[in-house]
């Protein structure tokens, strides 16, 4: 499959046939039986509803103190990937307008305009990504718990599913390379925790 720009929607079926581990939000609980993974979080492992308390931790400042440091490991994660393209779910395609009114309320005004293209491309809900800048995007939309995302990078073998509370489902076909990514993830000033192995 030859891309043609850095956002390119693919049919289900070339996605599917282009995925090497087979995860989506809507398939997690089956995923789990059938790959190692663990949970990419904060530092303490702690969600942050379950961590938080009303006087000391609100959303804003909790997931938005952690947002960079989401968006440094999925760059770092796209380095080692070797910058190549990437496959992408995320549901642009079914947004409302008031969640899209509300996405664009918060974004600044260079993420407003990358975001208007996205969707102007959004035909469905599979991509091709290579650009950087479009998962820095998709993983602020997730932090910010607008509209979340399963990145796929093809070349290590890793797919990272974006959901609420900072806990983002990590998925690898050998266990062994969860070693690259604790350390990755330390060096972000996150954790990938709660690790399972799939024999």
């Amino acid at each position: 499959y030859k891309m043609t720009s850095t956002f390119s929607p693919i049919t289900n079926k070339v996605y599917r046939a282009l995925m090497k581990i087979v995860v989506s939000s809507d398939n997690l609980d089956k995923a789990k039986k059938s790959y190692s993974y663990g949970t990419l979080c904060t530092i303490s492992g702690v969600s942050a509803m379950s961590n938080k308390s009303s006087s000391v931790c609100t959303f804003e400042n909790y997931n938005l103190a952690y947002e960079e440091n989401f968006i440094d490991f999925i760059q770092t994660v796209y380095r080692t990937n070797s910058d190549k393209a990437i496959l992408v779910e995320t549901k642009l395609d079914e947004l409302d307008n008031v969640t899209l009114l509300r996405i664009l309320t918060v974004l600044d005004y260079r993420d407003k305009l990358l975001f208007l293209e996205m969707i102007k491309n959004a035909s469905n809900s599979t991509f091709v990504v290579r650009d950087v800048k479009i998962l820095e995007l998709l993983t602020r939309l997730a932090t910010r718990e607008l509209l979340f995302s399963t990145f796929h990078f093809l070349s290590n073998n890793i797919t990272i599913c974006c959901q609420p509370n900072l806990e983002f489902p990590v998925f690898v076909n050998d266990f062994n390379d969860f070693e690259t990514y604790i350390e990755l993830a330390k060096q972000s000033n996150l954790d990938l925790c709660d690790l399972h192995v799939k024999y």
